[in-house]
């Protein structure tokens, strides 16, 4: 489990620093429609994760509910 946990950090963590290094050449470039893409493929990728740690949580409440039974 934790290798899988670690494999996917490392994707997702892989992926945030591309895009936000394309953030910074289009930015530097001129180039405002790929910096537009760019920011909504990183505003996604945080939306995911976001979405992530909610259903986490929430699935570690309910353990917790599910144990004190």
């Amino acid at each position: 489990m934790e290798t899988s946990v670690k494999l996917t950090e490392w994707a997702v963590g892989l992926l945030t620093l591309i895009v936000g290094a394309a953030i910074i050449y289009s930015i530097v470039i001129h180039r405002w429609g790929d910096l537009f893409l760019y920011s909504l493929i990183f505003a996604g990728i945080m939306a995911i994760l976001m979405a992530v740690v909610v259903v986490q949580d929430f699935c570690d409440a309910m353990l917790d509910k599910i144990s004190m039974l």
